[in-house]
């Protein structure tokens, strides 16, 4: 009788819900066909929320936070311990082991390159399943971030850099950034119309396999017993501009459902039409009830409303989601607050305008789920 399937998860670099949650309708899966599902997570308290008990800590200890200065995303990891070959090599050693241990036939990867790192040479099939900011194009050297400005005239030389760290730290047959990546088979969450890197990415250098897998994750919706467009809010609530944006939606009229974690007590207060969430919302379902939607990139959240035809708001909190936002926004349907007097009611009044929803509408996914296509990408593996 055939043995299950190993299946590793695994989260290395950066925060929050959004990397974990479109794992674990694919974890459901491969356990309900029988496979062995573990994961390995920057974070296991939400790990835990996710895979359950199968989740463990990294083997190196998260890293510390995104680099404000970094231009292209090999520099993101300097952070991660790959400034210096005897921060970096102990870390790849440690992955080693871990996978020494659990012995995966497959390996899933979200923002994980030290992993990535530690898994090459080895017999086990490498899926990398993030949104496009963590899977740049395979170009030669990576390109800028911010591809909207002119690029750094010393982007190769950057890169190049930490090429040098990562061969002197044992791993003489990476000569690029793309070398890291070539084994693995790359899966994008979301579609063109909402890529980090979407206006640089050649055709055909990566999958995309639609919108977030989490559409059935959360609580049900309930909406604030108000008249007015539903419009679903899902931001941080430290975020500067927040406040303003639900005051500027309430004095438009809309009838508000927010998930605001970090707003302070106070503003709630002041929000009493507002309905704020206690906790993530079933997107499934709020994405057929609202008129409109809040959020801050245009990539898992964002994508999955205007897949449905709902028309975003977004106020982007880091560079991540301002490419996200930058690229959504020539497809239609995705609105980028702008600064200047008057910007927050303009923005407001076109996301709640009537012929908003009728721009935002454009051809809903239709290829295969990303939840089939893992689920035949691991049964493949024999």
């Amino acid at each position: 009788m055939r043995r299950p399937t190993r299946v590793l998860f695994a989260w290395e670099l950066g925060a929050n819900l959004g990397h974990l949650a479109p794992m674990g309708p694919l974890a459901t899966r491969l356990r309900t066909l029988g496979h062995t599902v573990e994961a390995v997570v920057r974070d296991p308290s939400v790990g835990r929320s996710v895979f359950g008990e199968g989740c463990r800590p990294l083997p190196t200890g998260p890293s510390a936070r995104t680099l404000l200065d970094a231009k292209s995303w090999p520099e993101l990891l300097r952070s991660a311990g790959w400034s210096r070959p005897e921060e970096l090599a102990p870390r790849v050693a440690a992955w080693r082991s871990l996978l020494d241990e659990l012995a995966p036939d497959v390996v899933i990867a979200d923002s994980a390159p030290t992993l990535m790192l530690a898994a090459r040479g080895r017999d086990v099939r490498a899926i990398s399943f993030s949104n496009g900011y963590s899977q740049p194009p395979l170009t030669r050297p990576f390109p800028a971030m911010r591809w909207w400005r002119d690029p750094p005239s010393d982007l190769e030389a950057r890169e190049q850099r930490l090429v040098d760290v990562v061969r002197a730290a044992g791993e003489p047959t990476i000569h690029s950034f793309a070398d890291l990546f070539a084994p693995w088979t790359r899966l994008v969450q979301g579609t063109p119309r909402t890529d980090a890197y979407g206006p640089v990415r050649s055709p055909g250098d990566a999958a995309f396999v639609g919108p977030s897998a989490a559409l059935g994750y959360g609580t049900e919706p309930e909406w604030p017993s108000v008249p007015g467009p539903r419009v679903f809010a899902y931001v941080n609530g430290a975020h500067r501009a927040v406040p303003a944006v639900l005051q500027a939606l309430t004095r438009a009229g809309a009838a508000v459902l927010a998930y605001a974690p970090g707003l302070p007590d106070v503003v709630e207060a002041a929000l009493p039409t507002v309905s704020f969430a206690p906790g993530p919302v079933h997107l499934g379902r709020v994405r057929q009830e609202a008129a409109a939607a809040v959020c801050h990139s245009a990539s898992g959240t964002g994508a999955a409303f205007l897949d449905e035809g709902v028309p975003v708001l977004l106020l982007p909190c880091h560079l991540e989601q301002e490419m996200s936002a930058r690229a959504a926004v020539p497809f239609g349907g995705a609105h980028l607050v702008s600064n200047g007097s008057g910007a927050l009611e303009r923005a407001v009044a076109t996301l709640l305008a009537p012929e908003a929803r009728t721009t935002a509408r454009a051809a809903p996914w239709t290829g295969e789920s990303v939840v089939d296509t893992v689920a035949r990408l691991v049964g493949s593996v024999r």
